[in-house]
């Protein structure tokens, strides 16, 4: 991420209050009111209507969703739901492309991310201001220097230990860089053109 590009941040699916609409909302009032470089972007719709000071894509399916995660240029999805969740299908699309996710540490989601590079579990409770400084601070300590956080929770039995390296973040850097891919790098991010895999 260059130090002037904007984090751009996904939310997906129908938002509805227990998925954290209001939430989103407020964060990305915030991050407007106070000029932060943090763009919000729900690929799907509000439920109800209505909207927010954020990009919305419209429904989707679940085969168009990769696509539309490369179309916007998603650097990390957020999970703003404030009530557990028992299974979800965009986290399982989440871990399949290897996209950076943000998820609150409520159901099913500290199980999941166990292990898994490039994760954050937050506290489910934080306010608006509280999350757009955790936002802030995630993209200048770790998207723009390229510098994965500590993996965390390496007991779950459900751990998925999927590489920020695979999937079609994977594909897409193999694509940018051809065979001069340095294969020994761990912690680079990359897709879209947005982020690209070291090369040399």
């Amino acid at each position: 991420l260059g130090p002037e590009t904007p984090l751009t941040i996904g939310v997906l699916g129908a938002m509805t209050p227990h998925k954290g609409i209001h939430r989103l909302r407020a964060c990305a009032e915030r991050a407007r009111q106070t000029s932060l470089p943090l763009r919000f972007v729900l690929i799907g719709y509000v439920a109800g209507g209505g909207g927010g000071e954020f990009l919305k894509t419209g429904p989707y399916n679940n085969d168009t969703l990769p696509e539309l995660l490369r179309e916007h240029a998603i650097d990390v999805v957020w999970f703003p739901g404030e009530f557990p969740e028992t299974f979800s299908y965009t986290l399982s699309t989440c871990i399949e492309t290897g996209l950076p996710v943000i998820a609150p540490h409520l159901g099913s989601f500290t199980e999941r991310l166990a292990g898994r590079e490039w994760s954050w579990i937050v506290p489910h409770d934080l306010n608006s201001d509280k999350f757009v400084q955790f936002f802030t601070s995630v993209r200048r300590e770790h998207f723009i220097p390229g510098m994965s956080p500590p993996i965390f929770g390496f007991e779950g039995p459900a751990a998925e230990k999927i590489s920020i390296r695979s999937g079609i973040w994977r594909e897409t850097a193999l694509n940018n860089c051809g065979s001069t891919l340095d294969r020994t790098e761990t912690t680079d991010v990359s897709h879209a053109g947005r982020r690209s895999a070291r090369c040399r």
